[in-house]
């Protein structure tokens, strides 16, 4: 694999470094592994910037770890950027631009504004994903922070209001986050705790394929006591195909209504299968 120096000029000398020390080099788990690796492949490090080598000399692996915690090692399978450098000749500049965070954050929440007048003030939306802590999307798409869906939300904090989704069935099971290790229903207090904290205001809880589980009716009044509303949505036999049944009073009719206050009505979860879509549907068919 031929790889162009990061030197100067146009006619940076080409090194030749093969797959598996490429491969090596992203499973490097610290800095002086990462090291080691390069100098018996024969990078001359003289030809990086001089902020690489400063990071060099103070063992900060935050340089070469787009997204990664200060003063960790690099993860294992991670992306340094040093390695992105020689695989890609000028990578280092395209990094800096990869992903626009201010750009991100006002493009959204003008669409988000819009989108919100076009369906008469209010606006369900669906958040999948991880809100906090997206190492992986921060990773693989430089200048995206871990935590810049947040950020765009904070922008229309007063008009946001946040509904957690958890499966019933979920609690009944103590389902655990595997990122995590903590059961579903300890993230969904998580998650309240820390919208909270950064000024973001969370309405209710939805307990989704409710039917009487006695772990979820001890969640509820742990929730209720906390002055967290608690609402239940009903399994619906056939779902999501049974399409007659699912768009009546027996299916999503059925649902407690979620009482909300503002027009920005953000639906989240501990993860996949909690019924995020489903809990929007249900408020969709109530409201109309």
């Amino acid at each position: 694999m031929k790889n162009r120096r990061m030197t100067e000029g146009p006619e940076a000398e080409e090194i030749s470094i093969s797959q598996e020390t490429v491969d090596a080099l992203s499973r490097a788990d610290t800095m002086e592994e990462f090291l080691d690796i390069a100098r018996r492949e024969g990078i001359d490090w003289d030809a990086l910037p001089d902020e690489w080598l400063s990071a060099i000399a103070e063992g900060d692996v935050t340089a070469f770890c787009p997204g990664g915690p200060a003063g960790k090692t690099v993860e294992s399978g991670g992306s340094p950027r040093v390695l992105h450098a020689f695989l890609n000749p000028g990578m280092e500049e395209i990094m800096k631009i990869g992903f626009d965070h201010e750009k991100y954050t006002r493009l959204q929440s003008e669409h988000i504004l819009e989108r919100i007048s076009h369906f008469g003030g209010k606006l369900y939306l669906e958040l999948g994903g991880k809100l906090f802590d997206d190492y992986h999307a921060s990773r693989v798409l430089p200048g995206f922070l871990p935590d810049s869906k947040v950020r765009m939300f904070l922008k229309l904090r007063e008009q946001v209001e946040i509904i957690v989704v958890i499966n019933a069935n979920d609690i009944e099971k103590s389902k655990v986050r595997g990122d995590l290790g903590i059961t579903y229903d300890l993230d969904v207090l998580r998650l309240i705790d820390a919208f909270r904290s950064i000024g973001l205001y969370v309405g209710s809880v939805v307990m989704t394929r409710y039917a009487n589980q006695p772990a979820a009716d001890h969640f509820a009044e742990r929730l209720v006591s906390q002055g967290v509303p608690v609402y239940h949505h009903y399994p619906i036999a056939g779902y999501p195909t049974n399409v007659d049944l699912i768009v009546s009073d027996e299916g999503l009719g059925r649902n407690e209504y979620v009482k909300t206050t503002r027009p920005l009505v953000l639906v989240t979860a501990p993860g996949p299968g909690s019924g995020k879509m489903a809990t929007c549907l249900s408020q969709v068919y109530q409201d109309n």
